[in-house]
């Protein structure tokens, strides 16, 4: 998630702790125009922490506050990495324990992880690497569950509650995608939960695969159930909860809720999980669906409320818009907004209605004088429509295109597919634009081009093919740009070089070929660039050697060749180099030992070659090293067991001679270390 601009998400009581005891409206806690969201209550009540994109440069916080909604406190205040799921309370309330995974690296504090935090906002530690799921505490607070990518696979892992005495319990099986990226680094594990005994957890994989239940005496597997439609389609578990006595346990697949006994039994199906719309009071408005049974029979009730027609011309009449006469321009943008309602719910729900100002409509920000709809930001998937409506996957609405004042679209994760629609050009105020994890295909429209005023432009995780158009370098105010994760070919345009605003590009995960061209004094501010995992070759460009700014460089997975500049020691405010996966020789710069900011230092399969340089002992907050499977020679220099800040270090795969630095087995985790594989002793303290 990179959250930025001016997208408006609210917390209410009811979006934290469910209905209300007494029913009634909800009361919005939060209104900065930041987006905002999974809310948990403290143990005791007294508290409210949830995640906030409150902050400049995509970085999303852990924040916290009374229920009223005062005494708004940032637990996280120097943390740069973005925190996207679920902070977890610990029992006594004095702990909160999230996971952090995007590639925001601005600190060493800001590594992907499992992280703590005292509930005053002290004592933030990274506890473990690698976290690929949600993260649960034990009842009594004394471990955390989660689980971990190791080598090539994903363990189930628990850690005490200061990160010592780590225990590998079982492997997750079925993480495995059926075709595509097979890295466990990149895969998500849905979900984690403890018995409320503290004997079992209870683990649901992905949508493909049954939960399972692991008992912590004897790590033991045994599946509780998958869910199946009358069609004979497998679906696997979203997630899975205990009751509150451990009985039973709760199951979500992607279109139904089902109870199953712990102990194992049949599977009960409790309702459609996706088919009631509700109103604004919580009041079921009309039943789409119904699940009939233990065979999860869907019976539409009602598939034709979709196409209900819409008086658009009710927007003037004084209700939708209050004041029509000072504010055509609204009653226009209200107009086209029913017009594209249908397309946006997509089988969900939406509030939007003439007979509601549009100030209470669903995921509008209104401005300016006249008012106007400046934001439409529906956050990811909040309206899952029911399988049997056939809604969930349609065309980006070209309507769009007549919210000609709109400063934010953000429609991430909605299942949008076919391609973008060049209409979304006229919308020249918009300043970000954020389709991401949706099923866009076909080329990116040139058109985008003329949002002179866009600063955040992500399309990331889409299907999108063909090249990366040139026409997005007339994006001058362009602060951010996403396109990873799709399909694009062809070179990196040379178009690019004037944006002279950009402080992230990310073009990784695509089929990118040609050179890494840049020119002098390019993308001056530029922090953060990933091109991994695309075709790229020809040598690491020197004048990338000259953007000083740079905190985050990930080139791995290409083709390039020749050596590692010595200069790249010159850009002291990396805190992640990764070049791992290219054809890169020579020798190890000793100059990169000046990057005392560096936090992971990754070149592996590489065919490197000479010795690992004494000065990368000079790399005080190094947390992870790795050099596997390089072609090094030599010892392993003593100076590395210096590194007091070392997590995780890789050096098998080459030809080291000597002994292990006995520092090193002392300071870095035997789960995090091949050093013990090497077949090297260890070296004899120094008289």
């Amino acid at each position: 998630m990179k959250a930025m601009g001016t997208k408006r998400r609210t917390i209410s009581t009811r979006s934290c702790a469910g209905r209300l005891p007494g029913g009634g409206a909800p009361e919005r806690l939060t209104t900065d125009g930041a987006y905002d969201n999974f809310p948990s209550w403290s143990p005791d009540g007294s508290r409210i922490a949830f995640l906030s994109g409150r902050f400049y440069g995509g970085a999303v916080h852990l924040v916290t506050m009374a229920p009223d909604g005062s005494d708004i406190r940032d637990l996280t205040p120097e943390f740069g990495a973005v925190i996207q799921h679920p902070p977890q309370w610990a029992p006594d309330g004095q702990r909160l324990a999230f996971v952090a995974y995007s590639p925001y690296y601005r600190r060493v504090s800001s590594l992907p992880g499992l992280y703590t935090v005292r509930a005053a906002g002290t004592e933030l530690r990274r506890l473990a690497p690698a976290v690929r799921s949600p993260v649960a505490w034990s009842p009594d607070g004394q471990r955390l569950a989660f689980a971990q990518a190791v080598d090539d696979t994903v363990m189930l892992v628990t850690v005490a509650a200061d990160g010592s005495n780590r225990q590998p319990l079982v492997p997750i099986e079925g993480w495995q995608p059926p075709s595509g990226d097979r890295d466990p680094n990149h895969v998500w594990i849905n979900s984690v939960a403890w018995s409320p005994d503290g004997t079992r957890l209870l683990v649901s994989v992905n949508d493909r695969h049954p939960a399972f239940i692991v008992e912590l005496d004897r790590p033991h597997r045994r599946e509780v159930g998958i869910l199946r439609n009358p069609a004979g389609r497998f679906h696997g578990v979203r997630a899975a909860a205990w009751s509150p006595d451990g009985a039973q346990l709760a199951l979500v697949g992607p279109s139904l809720v089902a109870i199953v006994p712990a102990e194992g039994g049949p599977i009960r199906g409790l309702a459609e999980s996706v088919g009631i719309a509700v109103n604004t009071e919580g009041q079921p408005t009309r039943d789409l669906v119904v699940l009939s049974g233990s065979d999860f029979d869907w019976q539409p009730l009602n598939a034709s409320v979709l196409d209900t027609p819409v008086d658009a011309t009710a927007c003037g009449a004084g209700v939708a818009v209050p004041d029509p006469d000072a504010n055509p321009g609204l009653v226009a943008d209200c107009a086209a907004l029913l017009e594209v309602q249908q397309a946006l719910a997509g089988g969900g729900a939406l509030n939007w209605s003439v007979d509601r100002p549009m100030a209470a409509w669903d995921g509008l920000t209104l401005g300016g004088a006249p008012l106007r709809v400046q934001a439409l930001a529906l956050g990811e998937t909040p309206l899952t429509p029911s399988p049997a409506l056939g809604a969930l996957h349609r065309p980006l609405p070209a309507a769009l295109g007549k919210l000609t004042h709109l400063q934010a679209l953000k429609l991430r994760g909605h299942r949008f597919t076919g391609p973008i629609p060049p209409e979304l050009g006229q919308l020249t105020a918009l300043r970000e634009l954020d389709l991401s994890g949706n099923q866009l295909t076909e080329a990116i429209p040139p058109a985008l081009g003329q949002l002179a005023n866009l600063e955040t432009l992500d399309l990331a995780k889409n299907d999108l093919t063909g090249p990366v158009p040139p026409d997005l370098g007339q994006l001058a105010a362009l602060r951010e740009l996403d396109l990873s994760g799709n399909q694009l070919t062809g070179p990196i345009p040379p178009e690019l070089a004037p944006l002279a605003n950009l402080e992230t590009l990310d073009l990784s995960d695509n089929q990118l070929t040609g050179p890494i061209q840049l020119a002098p004094g390019q993308w001056p501010g530029l922090r953060e660039l990933e091109l991994q995992n695309n075709e790229l070759s020809g040598p690491i460009p020197i004048e990338l050697t000259q953007v000083t700014s740079l905190e985050f460089l990930n080139l791995g997975g290409n083709d390039l060749t020749g050596p590692i500049p010595p200069a790249l020691g010159d850009l002291t405010s990396l805190v992640v180099m990764a070049l791992g996966g290219n054809q890169l020789t020579g020798a190890i710069p000793p100059e990169l030992g000046a990057l005392t900011n560096l936090g992971v230092l990754s070149l592996p399969l590489n065919p490197l070659t000479g010795t690992i340089p004494a000065e990368l002992g000079q790399l005080g907050n190094l947390s992870d090293l790795d050099l596997f499977n390089c072609q090094l020679t030599g010892p392993i220099p003593s100076e590395l067991g210096q590194i007091e800040s070392l997590f995780s270090i890789r050096l098998g795969g080459n030809r080291l001679t000597g002994c292990v630095p006995p520092a090193l087995i002392a300071n870095v985790p035997a789960a995090n270390s091949d050093l013990r594989d090497l077949g090297l002793p260890v070296c004899e303290p120094a008289a």
